[in-house]
């Protein structure tokens, strides 16, 4: 038994070794190579606290910045914001010594959601907050979101479907594939299980506070941003229904 803390980070030793990074954030940049794939299942939704989405930079004191869409673009160079990857990372420039505006980053349109991540199955914690800061992967999410007589959150929920999420390339040349797939009617048992255990302890909009979103939702919390809703046909503003669930009839899966 070693005499020091799990947190404590020995002389010589790198940051990046000493501290290692919490398993229930997961980028897909990071999680995936080319040619990896992965399933996820979307769980809960915004009116649960299982979803957020707003501008995100971090600032030039480190500390992440996150405000809702409705709040407006905070600027191509907020005042606060830090560098950007080139010049802190590859250049090493040091803030203060920076060239205004080049060196310094932008803000990223982000959307967070809880999913249960398949090849976590079988681990203690297999859901993590998902993050999508691509154009190409957000759209694959509102898009299939926005066919709510397919692919929909029941009232459970768990989601009717999985994303196959399939990454090809690397670096510039790096693309992304979110492809919806319907899961059986019924919803796993293992699934269903863990979210239950979960879903209370989970509140997403608690990142515009820079909170911690593992701490359970506040009792005085009200929805972020501006009241769900989706237009129609006519062009006219709807509230968004919590779910459009139709039967769950047990069918085994892959996921149990």
């Amino acid at each position: 038994m070693s005499y020091f803390p799990a947190d404590h980070q020995l002389s010589g030793e790198k940051k990046s070794q000493a501290k290692s990074k919490d398993p229930r954030y997961y980028e897909l940049k990071k999680a995936l190579s080319d040619g990896d794939t992965e399933k996820i299942i979307p769980c809960g939704t915004p009116l649960t606290g299982h979803f957020a989405s707003g501008w995100h930079y971090f600032t030039h004191e480190g500390q992440p910045h996150f405000s809702v869409h409705s709040k407006g673009y905070p600027g191509k160079h907020p005042s606060d914001i830090g560098l950007n990857f080139e010049a802190k990372f590859k250049r090493q420039v040091q803030y203060g010594q920076h060239k205004d505006p080049e060196d310094l980053d932008s803000p990223t349109n982000v959307i967070y959601f809880v999913g249960y991540i398949q090849s976590r199955k079988d681990e203690e914690e297999p859901f993590a907050i998902i993050r999508l800061d691509r154009k190409d992967t957000r759209e694959g999410f509102e898009s299939t979101l926005n066919l709510s007589d397919s692919f929909f959150i029941k009232d459970n929920g768990v989601a009717n479907f999985t994303f196959n999420i399939a990454r090809k390339g690397s670096g510039t040349d790096t693309s992304y594939q979110l492809i919806p797939t319907l899961l059986p009617n019924k919803t796993p048992k293992k699934v269903l299980d863990a979210w239950n255990k979960i879903k209370d302890e989970w509140y997403l909009p608690a990142m515009y506070d820079n909170a911690n979103p593992f701490a359970g939702k506040p009792a005085d919390a009200k929805p972020p941003g501006l009241p769900h809703s989706v237009r129609d046909d006519y062009g006219a503003d709807v509230e968004l229904p919590s779910s459009t669930a139709q039967s769950d009839k047990e069918m085994p899966g892959e996921w149990d």
